[in-house]
């Protein structure tokens, strides 16, 4: 087998495959340049004795096998990720359940004692508050523009 200087040919290529946008790049490159230009190519890179056919399929080798490769780890992705989803259903159908449940429970108890949080935007929750709008309160977004525009202003 034929190496490149200091490592092997696999290695070669993808050392270039990195500066061409990975193996499809440098397979559309090692197609479209001309023999001086692969030559070079191929002096630059250390590599000798090796033909540009055997190269291009080497390449195309690489590519294939990467490709099958993503593609598995894409597919174990989508299952350990849908098997983790299906395996806490239940728990996930409760939490459903709690969220969308309109109880008396302002504060998000669930039978188990355990506190949620609850916004409370409900008008009557809403009267409760104690709070006091500020002075200079607007709704007339000119007014806010103009205030915001103010150079210099302190908040």
């Amino acid at each position: 087998e034929s190496k490149a200087s200091g490592g092997s040919l696999e290695d070669a290529i993808r050392i270039h495959a990195g500066m061409h946008g990975g193996l499809d790049g440098l397979l559309v490159k090692m197609e479209s340049i001309d023999e001086a230009a692969f030559e070079r190519l191929m002096q630059d890179a250390g590599i000798r004795g090796v033909s540009r056919s055997e190269i291009v399929r080497r390449i195309r080798l690489m590519s294939s096998v990467e490709g099958e490769e993503c593609i598995k780890v894409c597919a174990r992705s989508l299952e350990e990720a849908m098997e983790a989803f299906s395996g806490d259903r239940a728990s996930f159908d409760d939490y459903i359940r709690r969220s969308m449940s309109s109880g008396d429970n302002s504060m998000g108890m669930d039978d188990e004692g355990d506190r949620g949080f609850s916004v409370q935007l409900d008008s009557v929750s809403l009267s409760k508050s104690g709070g006091t709008m500020p002075e200079d309160f607007s709704h007339d977004p000119k007014a806010m523009i103009a205030r915001l525009k103010q150079k210099g202003r302190q908040s």
